[in-house]
């Protein structure tokens, strides 16, 4: 049987006496979309923190791609594939879109045979093919958002990590970005961090709940929401329609 992409075991992170991620196990197969939420503080951005290298576990293991990366300097870990994109858009304001994933490219472009991945191709995929020569500064807050996902894409992942993409977004743009990760969806694996309901209920996937550093249970979102402790401590009172986001 092959091994999921990603295998994480035991992670554990304290901050002081602080406990934010307790023995959380994930795995996460190649091509997979994986949602994970809870209240704030549950450790949703610690745990990103550590499957990106930014952090380093003080127990578990993480193999990625069959390769035990706990250790590694977090160069590697993008090297390896793993890219991670932060919540808010961080752009280059003064360049154009086109620019921007020029730049975001040019690392792939130095350390692979390959060359520099097609531009076209990303500002096609993102939507954002009519603005390739606008400045980032002059796009809307959505479309730098989507712009930052067309940099992440430059960078080939094999594991995309979003933390909160759909922050300060309007309700056709959280549609417009949910779309968008469901078209990605299988040329890699992506895990997101989000708290906007009705994108997760849109992005119809395996979902885990945190909540005070552990992952409490894990199932397909209208299943979650029917579970007693997960509306206990974090959804709290019934969903609105679809028809209301």
């Amino acid at each position: 049987m092959t091994e999921p992409l990603l295998v994480a075991c035991g992670l554990r992170m304290n901050f002081g006496g602080v406990v934010a991620v307790q023995d959380v196990d994930i795995l996460v197969e190649s091509g997979e979309l994986v949602c994970i939420i809870g209240p704030n503080g549950a450790g949703k951005s610690t745990l990103l923190n550590l499957l990106s290298g930014a952090l380093k576990p003080l127990a578990g293991t993480i193999r990625f791609a069959g390769t035990e990366m706990v250790g590694r300097p977090m160069h590697q870990y993008a090297r390896r594939g793993i890219v991670r994109k932060f919540q808010g858009a961080s752009t280059f304001q003064w360049m154009t879109a086109r620019d921007n994933l020029l730049v975001a490219g040019l690392g792939v472009a130095a350390n692979s045979s390959g060359g520099l991945p097609d531009i076209g191709e990303a500002l096609q995929t993102i939507g954002l093919l009519p603005q390739a020569d606008t400045i980032a500064e002059a796009l809307s807050h959505g479309q730098r958002q989507w712009l930052e996902i067309g940099m992440t894409l430059m960078c080939q992942p094999k594991l995309l990590l979003l933390d909160e993409p759909t922050a300060g977004m309007t309700v056709e743009g959280s549609r417009t970005m949910a779309d968008l990760i469901q078209r990605l969806k299988g040329r890699f694996a992506t895990i997101v961090i989000e708290h906007n309901m009705g994108f997760v209920e849109r992005l119809d996937c395996r979902t885990l709940v945190m909540h005070q550093g552990q992952v409490i249970c894990e199932g397909r979102f209208a299943d979650l929401t029917q579970d007693s402790r997960v509306r206990d401590v974090y959804l709290g009172r019934p969903l609105r329609d679809a028809s209301d986001r």
